[in-house]
């Protein structure tokens, strides 16, 4: 029931870095991103404003049209865009300060986590792109680069087998207090496994969580204790500082 591990040259399709080997349906759904039209630049990932609105936006069974004032005004976001107040400077120190936090909230099995700092390829979801309902309505979405970004990472890998180990989503309460956001473009849920990610102002955390989620189809099915925790953290904006 377990899902691949994040290869250090694996190219994550967002949060694809965590593609299961069984997959759920709910799974399925959410890493299966759907091209959208009409990218809408220059918006950075935490600002406060939605991007500039020009040009059209594709209506399903009417083509292109026109955007008014509203897409910018008050247009309607399908996944809400991070606020993070935590700031370390650089993305190295954000990594050491995220080390830090995952080892508080792993707790007596913080010693057991393998860090492993190398480069990888990484498909950022992080592009702004306008669309329209069928009744015309614009909303923004957030969906993938075009290409994947060669950047520097910092890799944590845990596996425990009892049911007394610190869980993956004990990882989110230390992030949350230490002012991490998280950004649910990356989210997803299954029977087996779970993905999230939150971020900072340098950095963007991946985490997946496996597990035996058992035999939907055999009662007398009892899954193995314990779960898979996969965690990769890269710089959020490569090439750019995020804008304050």
């Amino acid at each position: 029931m377990g899902w691949n591990s994040l290869a250090p040259d694996a190219v994550t399709k967002g949060a694809k870095a965590t593609v299961a080997t069984h997959q759920s349906p709910l799974v399925l759904a959410v890493f299966g991103a759907v091209a959208f039209s009409t990218v809408v630049a220059g918006a950075a990932p935490d600002s406060a404003s939605p991007p500039r609105a020009t040009g059209a936006a594709i209506v399903p069974g009417r083509g292109a049209q026109p955007l008014g004032a509203q897409a910018v005004v008050d247009t309607p976001w399908v996944v809400e865009r991070p606020h993070p107040r935590a700031t370390y400077g650089s993305f190295g120190r954000a990594g050491a300060g995220l080390r830090t936090l995952v080892r508080r909230a792993l707790g007596a099995y913080a010693d057991s986590g393998a860090w492993q700092r190398a480069d990888t390829s990484f498909l950022y979801r992080d592009q702004v792109e306008l669309r329209r309902s069928i009744q015309g309505d614009p909303y923004w979405v957030v969906n993938d680069r075009e290409k994947p970004s060669r950047v520097s990472g910092l890799r944590m890998s845990l596996t425990t087998r009892t049911v007394e180990a610190s869980d993956v989503a004990s990882i989110r309460a230390p992030l949350e207090a230490a002012g991490w956001a998280e950004d649910a473009a990356y989210s997803a849920d299954g029977p087996d496994g779970t993905v999230f990610a939150y971020v900072c102002r340098e950095a963007l955390c991946v985490v997946q969580g496996s597990w035996d989620g058992g035999d939907g189809s055999d009662s007398t099915y009892v899954p193995e204790p314990g779960e898979s925790i996969e965690l990769l953290c890269v710089p959020r904006v490569p090439g750019r500082a995020p804008k304050r």
